[in-house]
């Protein structure tokens, strides 16, 4: 095997692993650096080669370096996972409180929608005031000439707070969704 072989290989092999570009960019321009070094010193490639060892060996142990950390929160979360499953009570006590604040939301989300759709009926209401006013007979529904105008004003707040509050909700779940997943990889 020659050097080009022997790095391709590595390469290969340490992309099977599963390092990102940049590790093995970072490895491969280290044993680049042996090889430059090994002829400066007057040795063959095959010498060079069998001083370093096999590709396949080490793709195994940056892999198995590089991956300590990962191994390490695997098994700490299958530990805490463990704990957990172990203990209902204690089980009910951690999910208690994300689930009052999931029904806070979930009320503030209803809230929220009701004071639009309310809005919407306001506006129907001063449109039928309107409507009905020119039609002889209904003339007692109207209270005063400018009510319509009030009541279509204050519909419209509602509908625009109404939605203003559901994009607010919006982001207010997605923020607390976000804290709960973080937490749960902690």
């Amino acid at each position: 095997m020659n050097r080009d072989k022997f790095m391709k290989r590595l390469e290969l092999k340490l992309m099977e692993r599963g390092l990102t570009v940049k590790e093995r960019m970072e490895i491969l321009l280290t044993y680049e650096e042996h090889f430059n070094a090994g002829k400066d010193d007057g040795k063959t490639e095959a010498e060079i080669i069998a001083r370093l060892g096999k590709p396949e060996e080490i793709a195994l142990e940056y892999g198995e370096v590089l991956m300590e950390p990962q191994i390490g929160s695997a098994a700490r979360l299958t530990s805490i996972s463990g704990k957990i499953g172990r203990n209902p009570k204690r089980n009910f006590l951690l999910a208690l409180p994300a689930f009052i604040v999931l029904i806070f939301i979930l009320l503030i989300w209803l809230a929220a929608a009701a004071v639009a759709v309310s809005g919407l009926f306001g506006v129907y209401a001063a449109i039928a005031k309107w409507l009905t006013g020119a039609v002889p007979g209904f003339q007692q529904l109207i209270i005063h000439e400018k009510s319509e105008i009030l009541l279509l004003l204050i519909s419209l707040g509602l509908i625009s707070g109404g939605t203003l509050a559901c994009i607010g909700m919006y982001y207010v779940q997605r923020a607390y969704l976000g804290f709960v997943d973080k937490q749960l990889a902690d």
